[in-house]
């Protein structure tokens, strides 16, 4: 893990972190060293367009674990709704038949 240091804004400062597991339908195990590789790269990129950090990232076969340093300004739920939304058509696009 990166040291973390606090984010100061003009009348706060903070440092949140959030544990996020995106679990696969039934926990059927589709992910692939690959796709979890690709998952990474999405994931990192959504981060930086959002102004978080993905932390660490973390997975296997029917899940995937992500640690994310996010702004207080950022709500979780568009956060995860980002992430999950554009890691799943990146990778159906990516891998589909796999």
């Amino acid at each position: 893990m990166t040291n973390q240091t606090d984010r100061r804004a003009r009348h706060s400062v903070s440092l949140l972190h959030a544990h996020l597991v995106f679990v696969t339908k039934y926990r059927r195990k589709v992910f692939t060293d690959a796709m979890l590789t690709y998952c990474e790269t999405t994931m990192r990129e959504v981060c930086d367009d959002l102004g978080a950090e993905l932390v660490e990232f973390n997975g296997e076969a029917n899940h995937a674990h992500l640690l994310v340093a996010y702004p207080p300004t950022l709500a979780i739920s568009t956060l995860v709704q980002r992430l999950k939304g554009r890691t799943a058509y990146a990778v159906r696009r990516e891998y589909t038949g796999v």
